[in-house]
């Protein structure tokens, strides 16, 4: 949602704002939050660099340096987020907010939406 991209963008802008520079000989400037939705979109449709600087209007080379440097800056600053649950009252809180906020029952989360294959492990018979 927007709130979520503005939450999102907050936790990043002076980061972000280290990393963009002034116009340099005509060339347009690329703003934070462009610099976000631009590797936001890569992150989530798996978007080449060559589309997104088609979709975007500025050049591949540009695309290719850039979202590297934002990753490093999204990692940096949401690595406390991906904390795995270790107990058993952890995984229950996250179960409960996963179904208050998408009213999924007995689910603890979701992974871009796609299936995942899941391998059972060996000897496990019918438990998995």
């Amino acid at each position: 949602t927007k709130d979520e991209f503005n939450d999102l963008y907050e936790m990043v802008e002076s980061d972000l704002k280290k990393i963009c520079r002034k116009r340099i000989c005509g060339t347009r400037y690329i703003s934070p939050k462009e610099k976000l939705v631009i590797t936001l979109r890569h992150l989530a449709a798996g978007a080449s660099d060559k589309s997104l600087a088609q979709y975007f209007m500025i050049g591949r080379p540009t695309v290719t340096k850039m979202i590297p440097s934002v990753l490093k800056i999204l990692i940096r600053n949401l690595k406390h987020c991906g904390k795995i649950p270790k107990t058993e009252r952890e995984w229950t809180r996250i179960s409960d907010r996963f179904d208050e906020k998408w009213d999924l029952d007995h689910t603890i989360g979701c992974i871009d939406g796609k299936h995942v294959d899941m391998m059972k492990p060996k000897l496990s018979g019918s438990k998995h």
